[in-house]
């Protein structure tokens, strides 16, 4: 059996993926043209660059999504992931924000900016990529 590509030849979209006989090669027909791949690869491994059919290089990270022409970090997806972190910080700091804590905690006002700087962490202009996180009172 071989595996056979699928794309349009005039956008280069990747249409398809064929798997056909050894002795039935894939004819092309009207825009639609294809080219022989290996039989444990997937459509998506491959994209157009420079009007060639290229292999997409291996995912560095869980953190990267394809931009068509490249592996880019997914900002989004890291920012939903601080996001999530900053309020954990935050749940974990809750006791502090009581009216008890305030008359207990004599450090009371630096919980209180701690707490402030972690909700302030999505205004950094780094935000979400370069992250200067604040250090919790001792």
């Amino acid at each position: 059996m071989k595996k056979y590509l699928i794309f349009d030849t005039e956008t280069l979209e990747i249409i398809n993926v064929e798997t056909r006989p050894d002795n039935e090669p894939y004819e092309p027909s009207g825009n639609l043209d294809s080219i022989e791949i290996d039989e444990n690869s997937y459509a998506s491994e491959y994209y157009f660059k420079n009007s060639k059919l290229t292999k997409r290089p291996k995912k560095p990270s869980h953190e990267h999504i394809w931009n068509g022409s490249e592996w880019v970090i997914d900002e989004l997806l890291i920012a939903v992931k601080t996001k999530s972190a900053r309020n954990a910080l935050l749940q974990e700091s809750d006791w502090t924000d009581t009216v008890s804590a305030q008359s207990r905690l004599s450090n009371w006002q630096e919980w209180q900016d701690y707490r402030q700087a972690l909700r302030d962490i999505t205004q950094q202009t780094g935000f979400p990529l370069d992250i200067e996180w604040p250090v919790a009172p001792a």
